[in-house]
């Protein structure tokens, strides 16, 4: 039961992605976090955000890269091991409690929620983004 691409390639879609959705996360904790008030987005905030759209990604991409191989090589041998393996849920959760320990290590828990947020929903959803990616050759 090996997996039909290497870690290395199902890597590259979620690293691609990570500096957006690190991108999202911040702004929807921050959203949230001013919920009472009404927050305007006019259409400069939407410039900024398309500009700002090419480094983010090249940023994102170089700093997630190893990590979601890492992640995403001993998530595959843990599923050639077994169907528990080859779970989504428990993908996702692995990538949310690497984030959480991210931000354990980067001392922003418990005092920046904001920033806290952004990485673990970064880290699940690229986790997840991994797993649908890995295709073993028993399950196409």
């Amino acid at each position: 039961m090996n997996t039909v691409r290497s870690p290395f390639y199902n890597a590259i879609i979620p690293s691609a992605a990570a500096g957006p959705l690190f991108v999202f996360g911040l702004a929807a904790a921050y959203a949230f976090s001013q919920v009472p008030k009404p927050i305007e987005v006019g259409p400069e905030m939407l410039a900024a955000f398309f500009f700002g759209l090419v480094p983010v990604i090249v940023v994102g991409f170089v700093l997630s890269y190893f990590l979601n191989v890492m992640g995403a090589a001993i998530l595959s041998a843990a599923g050639e091991v077994g169907e528990a393996g080859r779970d989504p849920v428990l993908w996702v959760g692995v990538g949310a409690t690497a984030g959480l320990l991210l931000a354990f290590l980067f001392r922003a828990l418990p005092d920046n929620g904001i920033a806290s947020f952004a990485v673990i929903f970064t880290s699940a959803v690229c986790a997840g983004l991994c797993r649908a990616q890995t295709r073993w050759h028993d399950n196409p």
